[in-house]
C-alpha cells in the first residue's frame, strides 16, 4: 500500500490530497497550524475571490512572473474548472462586475468546511501542529509533533505545500528554506523571497497617522511612470496600501531598488482637469478651502486633508484641479513579508519536470507558494495554488504507478454534512481523563454540535415539563441537574477554545451562536409547565425532608427562574427574552472587539534609542513577541499587561511609554468597526429595562439582590471607606513622584505613563528594589511547583505532569491531581503563554466541574494567563505581581478541584460573585511566606535561592505604590456601580459619564482607572461583574481577614485550621450560604481593618 504525506494544509497541500485520494490513495497531510487553510480563511474576509473570469489567456498574462510549468498547470485545471469545483462543494458563485469569481456567501469558512468533510470522507487523515524539520539521511521526512516530540515518515511520493513567506503568523513562515539543504546535498538553490502585493512606505505627519490611518481613498488610480492602475488604496501609518497598489507592487519593488520614486495619484479619474476647475470656481471662494473641495468635488476627509498637507497651492483653482489630477506622493520604500499579502520566491521550477517534481529528488513534488511565482490579488493566487496542487496530485499518482503502487480502493466523492456520530464533540471521549478530543475537533463541528446539543436538551426539557406525575424533587430538580450533557460538553469546548486559542471561525461561530443559546436559556426559564413544576417543589420544600444541599440547590433554581422571567406573563415574558438574547450577541461582539484592538496594536522598536531603559529579560520579551508577529530582528510591544507594563515601568523613552498607554486605554473606542460605545449604551439600557420588568427599579439593585452585599449601598459605603484613604495615599505617592522627577530634571507633570516609570525609581531607592533584580529569582517552572507545594503543604493535594495528551496548544501543560492516599482528583491544565489568539487577562474556567450525581465526576481545569513567552531556551520570568497572579488564578482552579458536592447547580465557583474571589486571593497570601520564597524563589542562572535580605526588602515594600492601585481599582468599582444605578445617563454618552463620574469623587489626573469602560470587559462582554466589579474588594476583606487566622496560630500552614478552610471555602462550593461558610471557618464575620492593614491605607484611614 502507498504511503504518501503532504506538507501543508493550505488549498495546495488539500487540492493535492483531493487529487491523491480521489484515486484511492491513502493520503496523510502534516501541518503546523492548529487548524487547516489558515490564510485561505484570511483571504475570505474579504469575501474569498475565487479565481478570475475572461478569457484564459488574458487570466495568464495578468501573473507579474508566470514560469511555464505553473502556467500549464491552469490551463488544465483554468478558472472555469475551478468554479465548478467550487459549485460541487455546494457553494453557488458569480462573477462580479471586475470578473472577479466569489462564492454567493462571500465567506471562505463555508467552502472549507465542505472541503474538509469531502477529504474525511474520503480517508484523509490530518495532522496538525505538525513542523516539517527537515529529511532525514535516508530521504524520510522529519517533523516536530505537539508535545515536541521528533517524528520520522516514511513516504512512498510526498507533497510539499508549505507555502511562501508573507503573513507568518497564518503559517505561511518561509522557514523551510532555511532548512532545505540541511543534509540534502544537490537540492536546486532557491529564488530568495521577496514580498509582493505589499504596501509602500509613505512619509506622512503626525497629524496624518494619528486621525486619518485606516482611510480609504475610492474610486482613484495610481500611476507609476507609463503604468496607470484604477481602484483604491488605503492610507496607513506607514503610507499607502490596497488593490491599486499591490496591482504595482512588482514595478514597485523593481524600481524601489535604485531609490526613493513618485507616483501620481488621481482623486477624481471621471473628471478632466478643465471640469474640476469649472467646478471649483462655480464655488464661493469665502468658503474655507475645505468646505469648498467637499462642496465641488464632495471630497472626502483624508483626500482633503492629503491636498492641504501636501501641497500649498493658495487656493488657485487651476493649481488645485492639477493637483486633484496629479497628486504626486514620494515612496520611500515598501513593506517587507510580515505585512505583505503574497510572496514571490522559492522553489525554481526550472528545477521542475513537467508535473512540478523536483528533478533532483524523484518521488519529491512541490506545489502552491512554495513555488517562484508572482501573482496579483483578484483571485491569480489561489487559482495557481489550486491547480498546482491539482497537478502536484496526478504528477505523483503517476509517479506512484511507474513504481507499482497501486491505490488501495476507489472512494466515491461525499459532499453530504456527517451525521451526528461522526462529530467528535458528541461522540463518547475515550481520550485519557476523558478530555475533550481537541485533535478530532475542527470548527466545523461545533455549529452542527450546537443544534444537536441543544435539541437532545430541549427534549430533555419537554420530557420533565410535560411528566404526568406529581412533581417533586427527584422528577424535577434531580431531572434538570441530570439534563443538558452534551450540551455542557459542546459549550464547555467551544468557550474555553474562544477565550485562550479563537481564530476567525471561531468568533463568526460565536456569533452566530450566542443569541441561539440565549433563546434556548428563554425557552427553557420561560417554559410555563416547568417552572409550575419547580414552583410546587418550592412551596413544599418545608415538607420535603431535603438536606441542606439539596435545599440550597431547589432554591437556587426557584430563584434563577424568578430572576430570568419565570413569573412574568405575556408580552414581558417575550421581551425579557428578546433582551436576553440581544444581550448576549452584544457582550460577545464587545469581547470580539477588544480582542481585535489588542491583535491590531503593536509598538516596533526599530533601533537602540527605542530600548533605553530595558532590562534584559523584557528586551527579550519584546524579541519575542516581534517574532511570532513576522518581524524577526526587530523588538514589538504588544497589549499584553505581561510586555505593557513593565515597558510602561522601565523605557526611558517618554515618547514611546505615552504611545503605548494610550494604545492600552483606547482600546474599544477607536471609532471603527471595533468600537465599543454603541454597544455599552445598549447594553445598559436594556438591562435597565430587564431590571424594571422583575420589579427593580436599576439593574444595580436586581444583581445585588442575591449577592452577599445585597443592596447597592452596602457596595458604595464598602468602596468609600477605602476610597478616601486611598486617594490621600496616592496623592502622597505622586508627591514622591514629582520630587524624584525634578531632581532627574524632568520637569513636566507627572502623567498617566509616567507612573510606573518613576514609581519603580522611587521603590528602588526607598526600598533597594530593582525589577531587573527580583525577575530571575521568579521562574514560571518554579512558580507552578510554589502553587503545587502550598496546596500539598494546606490540603494533602500532589500533582504529577501527564505529557500523553493532546490538547488544544502546544503550550497548553497537564497534571493529574490525586490525594494523600492516591484516589483522583481531578486534571489541572495550565495555559501560561501570551499569544495574538487569546484574549487578555488572566481566569480559570473548567471543561468539567466536579459532582456526584452522575457517578463520582472529577473536574477538569484550567488556569489561563499572558505571561511572556521567552527566547527558546531560557527560562519563562515572571514579575512578583505575575507571580500573584499566578497564585491567584491557581486558588480559583483550587475552587474547582477541590470542590466536594453532589449537584452540579452549586458546584465549584458557582458561588456569589463577591465570595468567588476568596479562594483565589487567599491563597496569594501564601506566595509571600518565607517557606515558599526561600524554597522556590532560585535565581535562573546560579540556581541560588533569593538571598535573606532581598525577600525582606520584598515584603517590606508589599505596601509600597497601593494608594495607586487601590484607586487604579476602586475607581473602577465606582463606575461600574454608578453607570448601572444611572443607566440612561449613562447610555446617552458613556465616556461623558466616566469622565462625570471620575470627577464627583476626585480622581486624580495621573491615574487612569485600571479597566476604562470601552474595555472593561469584567463587566460588559457579559453580566458576570456588571455591578460587580467591587467584588474584589468585598472578597478581599474577607481574605485579609481568613489569613489573620493563620497568622494568629503562628503557623501559615497550621493543619486544623487549613482542614477548616479547605471543608468550608475551598470545597464547599455554593452549598451554604456563603456568609455561613465563611462564619463556619473564622467564627465570625469579618470587618476593614484586616484590609486596610493589607493595603497600608490604615494610618490615612
Amino acid at each position: 500500500m502507498a504511503n504518501i504525506a503532504i506538507i501543508g494544509a493550505g488549498p495546495a497541500g488539500l487540492m493535492a490530497a483531493e487529487t491523491l485520494a480521489s484515486a484511492g490513495y491513502q493520503v496523510a497531510i502534516y501541518d503546523q497550524m492548529p487548524t487547516p487553510g489558515r490564510k485561505f480563511l484570511m483571504a475570505g474576509l474579504g469575501g474569498l475571490n475565487i479565481s478570475h473570469a475572461g478569457k484564459l489567456d488574458d487570466v495568464l498574462a495578468s501573473y507579474f512572473h508566470l514560469p511555464e510549468t505553473v502556467q500549464h498547470s491552469i490551463e488544465a485545471f483554468p478558472p472555469q474548472a475551478v468554479t465548478a469545483w467550487v459549485e460541487a462543494l455546494g457553494e453557488p458563485t458569480f462573477v462580479g462586475s471586475n470578473g472577479k469569481i466569489f462564492p454567493k456567501s462571500f465567506k471562505a469558512s463555508p467552502l472549507l468546511r465542505a472541503w474538509l468533510r469531502r477529504l474525511q470522507s474520503m480517508g484523509v487523515e490530518l495532522h496538525s501542529r505538525h513542523r516539517w524539520t527537515g529529511f532525514d539521511e535516508n530521504g524520510d521526512l522529519l517533523f516536530q509533533t505537539p508535545d515536541a516530540e521528533a517524528l520520522k515518515v516514511s513516504c512512498d511520493a510526498m507533497i510539499m505545500a508549505l507555502g511562501g513567506a508573507s503573513w507568518p503568523r497564518l503559517g505561511s513562515d518561509g522557514l523551510w528554506a532555511k532548512i532545505w539543504h540541511e543534509g540534502n546535498a544537490g537540492l536546486p538553490d532557491l529564488v530568495p523571497f521577496q514580498p509582493s502585493n505589499m504596501g509602500v512606505n509613505i512619509s506622512w505627519s503626525e497629524h496624518i497617522k494619528a486621525g486619518f490611518a485606516g482611510q480609504p481613498l475610492k474610486a482613484i488610480t495610481v500611476t507609476l511612470a507609463d503604468k496607470i492602475m484604477p481602484g483604491e488604496v488605503v492610507v496607513t501609518k506607514y503610507g499607502l496600501e490596497g488593490p491599486a497598489i499591490y496591482a504595482l507592487s512588482a514595478a514597485l519593488r523593481r524600481q524601489l531598488t535604485n531609490g526613493p520614486l513618485q507616483i501620481m495619484l488621481d482623486l477624481r479619474p471621471a473628471l478632466s482637469r478643465e471640469d474640476i476647475q469649472k467646478r471649483l470656481e462655480k464655488v464661493p471662494t469665502k468658503l474655507s478651502l475645505s468646505n469648498r473641495l467637499r462642496r465641488a468635488l464632495k471630497l472626502t476627509a483624508v483626500e482633503r486633508v492629503l491636498l492641504r498637507e501636501l501641497r500649498d497651492f493658495s487656493g488657485n483653482s487651476a493649481i488645485l484641479a492639477g493637483l486633484i489630477k496629479a497628486l504626486p506622493l514620494t515612496v520611500t520604500g515598501h513593506q517587507g513579508l510580515e505585512r505583505a499579502i503574497s510572496s514571490s520566491g522559492g522553489v525554481d521550477a526550472g528545477t521542475l519536470d513537467e508535473h512540478l517534481m523536483l528533478k533532483a529528488k524523484p518521488g519529491v513534488f512541490i506545489a502552491g507558494e512554495m513555488l517562484d511565482f508572482d501573482a496579483p490579488t483578484g483571485g491569480y493566487l489561489l487559482q495557481a495554488a489550486l491547480s498546482t496542487g491539482r497537478l502536484a496530485g496526478e504528477g505523483a499518482i503517476k509517479f506512484l504507478t511507474q513504481a507499482g503502487h497501486q491505490p488501495t480502493s476507489k472512494p466515491t466523492l461525499q459532499t453530504q454534512d456527517h451525521t451526528m456520530s461522526d462529530n467528535p464533540l458528541l461522540a463518547p471521549w475515550t481520550t485519557l481523563f476523558k478530555v475533550p478530543p481537541f485533535a478530532a475537533v475542527l470548527p466545523e463541528h461545533f455549529s452542527p454540535g450546537f443544534e444537536s446539543a441543544m435539541q437532545e436538551n430541549r427534549a430533555e426539557i419537554d420530557e420533565i415539563a410535560d411528566n404526568a406525575a406529581a412533581p417533586d424533587f427527584e422528577n424535577t430538580i434531580v431531572a434538570l441537574e441530570k439534563s443538558g450533557d452534551s450540551l455542557d460538553k459542546v459549550a464547555s469546548t467551544f468557550f474555553n477554545l474562544s477565550g485562550a486559542d479563537t481564530n476567525d471561525d471561531l468568533q463568526q461561530i460565536e456569533r452566530d451562536i450566542a443569541p441561539k443559546l440565549s433563546r434556548h436559556s428563554s425557552a427553557t426559564v420561560m417554559n410555563e409547565k416547568l417552572f409550575k413544576r419547580i414552583d410546587t417543589v418550592f412551596q413544599q420544600r418545608d415538607d420535603l425532608k431535603l438536606t441542606s444541599e439539596e435545599l440550597r440547590v431547589l432554591e437556587k433554581y426557584h430563584e434563577n427562574f424568578v430572576r430570568a422571567g419565570a413569573a412574568l406573563k405575556g408580552a414581558d415574558r417575550e421581551r425579557m427574552a428578546e433582551i436576553s438574547a440581544r444581550l448576549a450577541e452584544l457582550g460577545t461582539q464587545f469581547a470580539q472587539n477588544v480582542l481585535a484592538d489588542e491583535r491590531n496594536f503593536q509598538l516596533v522598536l526599530e533601533n537602540e534609542q527605542d530600548l533605553e531603559g530595558l532590562p534584559d529579560f523584557l528586551i527579550s520579551a519584546a524579541q519575542s513577541a516581534a517574532e511570532e508577529r513576522g518581524q524577526s530582528g526587530k523588538h514589538v510591544i504588544t497589549l499584553s499587561r505581561s510586555l505593557i507594563e513593565p515597558f510602561l515601568q522601565f523605557s526611558s523613552r517618554r515618547d514611546l511609554r505615552e504611545a503605548a498607554f494610550k494604545g492600552w486605554i483606547a482600546r474599544g473606542e477607536n471609532g471603527g468597526d471595533s468600537d465599543n460605545l454603541a454597544i455599552i449604551s445598549e447594553t445598559l439600557t436594556l438591562r435597565q429595562e430587564r431590571a424594571n420588568l422583575l420589579g427593580f427599579e436599576d439593574f444595580a439593585h436586581f444583581k445585588l439582590a442575591n449577592q452577599m452585599a445585597k443592596t447597592p449601598d452596602a457596595v458604595r459605603d464598602l468602596l468609600e471607606n477605602v476610597w478616601a484613604p486611598a486617594r490621600q495615599r496616592a496623592a502622597e505617592e505622586s508627591t514622591k513622584l514629582s520630587a524624584l522627577a525634578q531632581e532627574l530634571g524632568d520637569n513636566a507633570q507627572i502623567a498617566p505613563w509616567d507612573w510606573r516609570y518613576y514609581s519603580d525609581k522611587v521603590r528602588m531607592r526607598d526600598h533597594a528594589l530593582d525589577e531587573a533584580e527580583i525577575k530571575p529569582y521568579f521562574q514560571l517552572d518554579k512558580m507552578i511547583e510554589a502553587a503545587f507545594a502550598t496546596a500539598n503543604k494546606l490540603f494533602g493535594v500532589w500533582f504529577r505532569e501527564v505529557t500523553d495528551l493532546e490538547l488544544y496548544h502546544p503550550d497548553v501543560r497537564a497534571w493529574e491531581v490525586r490525594d494523600n492516599v492516591g484516589n483522583h482528583i481531578g486534571l489541572f491544565l495550565g495555559d501560561y503563554f501570551a499569544r495574538p489568539s487569546k484574549r487578555s487577562g488572566a481566569w480559570m474556567s473548567a471543561f468539567r466541574s466536579q459532582e456526584k450525581l452522575s457517578g463520582n465526576i472529577r473536574p477538569i481545569i484550567v488556569n489561563v494567563m499572558n505571561f511572556a513567552k521567552a527566547p527558546k531556551g531560557q527560562p519563562a520570568l515572571l514579575t512578583f505581581d505575575d507571580a500573584h497572579t499566578l497564585f491567584h488564578e491557581f486558588g480559583h482552579g483550587l475552587h474547582g478541584l477541590l470542590s466536594d458536592v453532589t449537584y452540579p447547580l452549586v458546584s465549584g465557583t458557582s458561588v456569589a460573585r463577591d465570595f468567588v474571589e476568596l479562594p483565589s486571593q487567599l491563597f496569594e497570601h501564601w506566595l509571600t511566606t518565607p517557606e515558599i520564597l526561600s524554597t522556590y524563589a532560585i535565581h535562573a542562572k546560579t540556581g541560588e535561592a533569593i538571598p535573606k535580605d532581598l525577600m525582606e526588602r520584598l515584603l517590606a515594600a508589599s505596601t509600597f505604590n497601593q494608594g495607586f492601585a487601590t484607586v487604579e481599582y476602586t475607581s473602577c468599582a465606582l463606575v461600574d456601580l454608578e453607570m448601572h444605578l444611572n443607566a440612561k445617563a449613562a447610555a446617552a454618552d458613556p465616556v461623558a459619564f466616566e469622565r462625570a463620574a471620575l470627577e464627583k469623587i476626585g480622581m486624580p489626573s495621573e491615574i487612569v482607572m485600571r479597566h476604562r469602560t470601552p474595555h472593561f470587559m469584567h463587566v460588559f462582554s457579559g453580566d458576570g461583574y456588571s455591578s460587580g466589579y467591587y467584588s474584589y474588594l468585598w472578597s478581599e476583606v474577607m481574605d485579609a481577614d481568613a489569613f489573620v487566622a493563620f497568622e494568629e496560630t503562628g503557623n501559615p500552614f497550621d493543619e486544623e485550621l487549613a482542614k477548616k478552610l479547605k471543608t468550608n471555602i475551598y470545597s464547599a462550593g455554593n452549598s451554604k450560604d456563603p456568609a455561613e461558610l465563611y462564619t463556619a471557618f473564622r467564627g465570625r464575620m469579618p470587618s476593614i481593618d484586616a484590609l486596610l492593614r493589607k493595603r497600608g491605607l490604615q494610618s490615612t484611614a
